[in-house]
């Protein structure tokens, strides 16, 4: 189950940044959230020092916490440069299984991180089943598929599949 988890994290995690990436860029200027403020790289570090103060502390080094604790959660990082927000990151792989995750992670590198390899999500959307799946086409042959697959309707949890296909040349 633990697995299962942590592929579907790192599926959603690829599939957001895949899909996303092309739409922002398209349209108004990235945003991210960092607790529950809004920040745009560009605004200036006043306007943005000054959105955090309202739920979140900032250390000298740029990481954005809440305010809260202790336990403090870390929500982010900042990063300006001449009164500008050049960055801001944000990890989604909070309350992850976190050796699971290390697991298909390290897979997931192993076999992209050896060739080029284009990305396209596939959604299958069915009555009974949905999937979606960000697939790496890694030559004519080889494809690699992340995937969540969900029953609508039913308690049953979503599955997670990370799959490597080797075809014959065609």
């Amino acid at each position: 189950m633990k697995r299962q988890q942590s592929a579907v994290a790192i599926a959603i995690t690829v599939s957001a940044t895949v899909t996303l990436a092309p739409i922002l860029r398209a349209q108004e200027p990235a945003r991210i959230t960092l607790g529950t403020v809004s920040l745009a790289p560009g605004m200036t570090e006043a306007d943005a020092r000054a959105a955090l103060a309202e739920c979140c502390a900032i250390s000298p080094g740029g990481f954005v916490t809440t305010k809260n604790g202790p336990p403090l959660s870390l929500l982010g990082v900042v990063i300006f440069s001449r009164g500008r927000l050049i960055e801001a990151q944000r990890d989604w792989d909070e309350r992850l299984d976190q050796e699971g995750s290390a697991d298909v992670i390290r897979r997931l590198i192993d076999v992209v991180g050896a060739a080029t390899c284009s990305a396209n999500v596939v959604v299958d959307a069915q009555p009974t089943l949905r999937r979606n799946a960000l697939v790496f086409t890694c030559s004519p042959n080889r494809t690699i598929e992340v995937s969540v697959s969900e029953t609508p309707g039913t308690t049953r949890p979503p599955s997670a599949n990370l799959r490597e296909i080797v075809r014959i040349a065609r």
